[in-house]
């Protein structure tokens, strides 16, 4: 689903991180790994602006530093950010918030780049760049959401594999350093909660943290496996440098410090329709799709003091605790820290 322009996504604030000017360069070392670049491939979560493309079928595109484009030609995306708003691993149907730039339509896109990249400026000089870029990969959260009516556990064992074989693609076009995500807590989201009203008490139940348990128990499976995959890719893929992200744990860790990070409010939307959970409404900024289409939003005077800004996104103050995690080492199998401030890479783009 896509989110709100207010809100800037993990993958954009770990390239300012990593990407931002520099008097001089970091150098790797053991333990740290200093990206010439990053690549995304992901839904809505991480969506960094392709978001907004492909709708009015216009070549659009949002800068960021050293020229990285987020382009759509009206066909493909020729850009770094190959994320997209609603993407799935599996192609799904009859989903109106989902998109067709699944997982292995983003890997097919990344591809044509590299051919592009590699034809400008031959294999010799664009190999190392690729070898030494970062491949941030968080997918497969809209699969179980798309899913959830009818049961996700044969949608997730379906998943997985799609994963592996995305992720091998991959690897034979240079990959050799993957930031693999888990599933966050959407059990606690605000779409979730107020979606679950509609069911008879008893029909689910609530944890200590007020999420929702029986959503939880689907993602820790997901996530179970996801990290089972990370072990298991690194163990089969010679060279190949995978890192599991426990996203599921970090979130869970500020939920229940949010004091400690200025949170004041976890489990409501910041803009929403009202109601418990601040998410009444049939719309994006409503937490869609409900039943109060003509419900008016609101928007909190603080973002700042929330983790979700439509009840499905975070806000940008909890994407970059994230972000500081993952930069840190924190959160990471293996764990490895990631140099800040680096000169612009001399790749060929």
């Amino acid at each position: 689903m896509a989110s709100s322009s207010t809100t800037f996504a993990i993958a954009t604030l770990l390239f300012a991180a990593l990407f931002a000017p520099a008097k001089s360069a970091n150098q790797s070392s053991p333990g740290s790994f200093c990206p010439t670049a990053l690549f995304t491939f992901a839904d809505s979560l991480s969506d960094g602006g392709n978001r907004d493309i492909e709708g009015g079928g216009k070549t659009l595109s949002g800068s960021y530093p050293y020229g990285v484009t987020l382009e759509f030609n009206g066909t493909e995306f020729v850009s770094l950010d190959f994320a997209y708003a609603g993407a799935t691993v599996l192609q799904v149907e009859n989903q109106p918030f989902s998109s067709p730039h699944i997982f292995s339509a983003q890997v097919d896109d990344f591809v044509r780049h590299q051919q592009t990249v590699v034809a400008r400026n031959g294999r010799e000089q664009s190999e190392p760049w690729y070898e030494n870029a970062l491949f941030y990969v968080e997918i497969g959260g809209d699969d179980i959401n798309f899913a959830l009516p009818l049961g996700t556990d044969t949608v997730i064992n379906h998943t997985i594999p799609a994963v592996i074989q995305g992720i091998a693609t991959l690897y034979n076009h240079g990959a050799r350093h993957v930031l693999l995500f888990n599933m966050p807590r959407a059990d606690c989201s605000p779409n979730y909660l107020q979606a679950f009203q509609q069911y008879p008490a008893g029909t689910f139940h609530y944890d200590n943290d007020g999420c929702i348990v029986e959503v939880g128990q689907l993602i820790s499976y997901f996530n179970s496996n996801i990290q089972r995959l990370a072990t298991e890719l690194a163990q089969n893929y010679t060279g190949l440098n995978v890192y599991y992200s426990d996203w599921f744990a970090a979130n869970t860790y500020v939920m229940e410090n949010m004091n400690q990070y200025g949170f004041t409010n976890a489990l409501q939307s910041c803009c929403g329709g009202g109601g418990k959970f601040n998410c009444n409404g049939d719309g994006l900024c409503g937490c869609a799709p409900l039943n109060e289409p003509n419900v008016t939003y609101t928007v909190c005077n603080d973002p700042s003091q929330y983790f979700t800004f439509d009840g499905i996104h975070y806000t940008q103050h909890f994407y970059q605790i994230m972000s500081d995690f993952i930069i840190a080492g924190q959160y990471l199998t293996p764990s490895v820290k990631l140099c800040k401030a680096v000169n612009e890479p001399e790749g060929p783009l």
